[in-house]
């Protein structure tokens, strides 16, 4: 039998739970103003407010803007 030298055989990347909390904590900030105005929108001059809401749901392009910022 041959004794070749011991290898490493993972990948270089950290994984590290707490590298996933921001997302979330961005994701619920982005969300509180629409919820806000998905609640109040309803009524009469409250229009801007349901523009808002619209804007950043997700998927439009002003909430990928600011969930990737």
């Amino acid at each position: 039998r041959r004794v070749y030298a011991a290898q490493s055989t993972h990948l270089p990347l950290k994984v590290n739970m707490a590298g996933v909390i921001p997302a979330i904590f961005a994701s619920s900030i982005i969300l509180f103003p629409a919820t806000i105005a998905s609640w109040f929108g309803g009524g009469t001059g409250w229009n801007w407010l349901t523009t808002i809401s619209l804007y950043l749901q997700p998927g439009q392009p002003l909430y990928v803007l600011l969930y990737a910022s």
